[in-house]
């Protein structure tokens, strides 16, 4: 059902879109540059196109929109379950100062923890650190994290990426805690799973359990 309606999200964005990124099966980055003289005011544009799956599809959408696609990640997350959030160019920085470093993509648990451990809870402050200073506290990566920190981005895309991972998941239609009943529902997905790789003759390194409550909140732990 996941790839179904992945692959209809797809069929419609492409109407409408010059270029896609398919970040996982279901998340895409849309590039809209250039299509102002196209559509007009592009706020709208985005709110009608979203109005127009969630009919078609039967689905609820969340929405970034943002000049860089660290922005849109974070102001879509914002979004859920279903909404448009857009930052005015310019404005990035501001948006993220109060959010908590958590926010930022590639901030882990170990990472967070370490931040934390320093007094680093916000973005703003994750900003204002030297980043000679980060560098020391987190290398390389920390350099990374210190530009999304201030707003910046990456703003390339790539149409055809090679696939880096696979997934299966379940949704309920009733909240659960039932724990007999999740672990076999985790078993049978590991079981798809673990057919899948043997059939594409793929090797894993690393599995990820995802947990998603009901208010969206998620919980994700990796081995």
């Amino acid at each position: 059902a996941y790839k179904f309606y992945s692959q209809a999200v797809l069929k419609i964005l492409k109407k409408y879109i010059p270029i896609i990124e398919q970040a996982s099966i279901d998340e895409f980055y849309l590039d809209l540059t250039g299509c102002k003289n196209l559509y007009g005011d592009l706020f709208n544009f985005t709110w009608k196109l979203k109005k127009h799956l969630e009919a078609t599809l039967k689905l609820p959408l969340s929405i970034g929109m943002a000049t860089n696609k660290h922005i849109a990640k974070v102001a879509s997350t914002l979004a859920k379950p279903s909404s448009l959030l857009a930052v005015i160019p310019g404005q990035e920085k501001t948006f993220l100062s109060q959010l908590s470093v958590s926010h930022i993509q590639g901030i882990g648990k170990q990472t967070l923890k370490t931040l934390n451990e320093r007094g680093i809870k916000t973005i703003n402050q994750l900003a204002a650190i030297p980043i000679e200073d980060i560098s020391k506290l987190l290398g390389k990566w920390g350099i990374a994290l210190h530009l999304k920190a201030n707003g910046n981005g990456n703003t390339n895309f790539i149409e055809n990426r090679n696939r880096k991972s696979i997934s299966a998941e379940r949704t309920f239609a009733n909240d659960t805690c039932d724990k007999k009943q999740l672990i076999t529902i985790l078993g049978i997905l590991s079981e798809k799973l673990g057919f899948q790789l043997r059939k594409e003759k793929w090797q894993a390194k690393c599995i990820c359990i995802k947990l998603r409550y009901s208010d969206f909140k998620t919980q994700t732990t990796q081995i």
